[in-house]
């Protein structure tokens, strides 16, 4: 059997970010091209962590995840 996390208070400004959204990008190294694609962020263990997950429309760049959490013993 697993233990749930409980939901991290520190992340709760990541709230309003939850969901799918569309995004456009440019690149330095490519000047006047114009990127889009999609960019989520999920509630992750029950709250504990958040995971954002990035994909542009363009086979030249990888997908991208990240997890995002807290230091709890420094309060960071």
């Amino acid at each position: 059997m697993t233990t749930s996390l409980p939901p991290n208070a520190a992340l709760a400004s990541f709230a309003p970010l939850i969901g799918e959204w569309r995004m456009s990008a440019t690149h330095p190294m490519l000047p006047g091209e114009q990127f889009h694609g999609t960019s989520s962020f999920a509630w992750f263990e029950g709250g504990a962590f958040v995971l954002w997950r990035s994909a542009l429309d363009d086979p030249r760049f990888p997908a991208g995840v990240a997890i995002f959490g807290s230091d709890d013993e420094r309060g960071e």
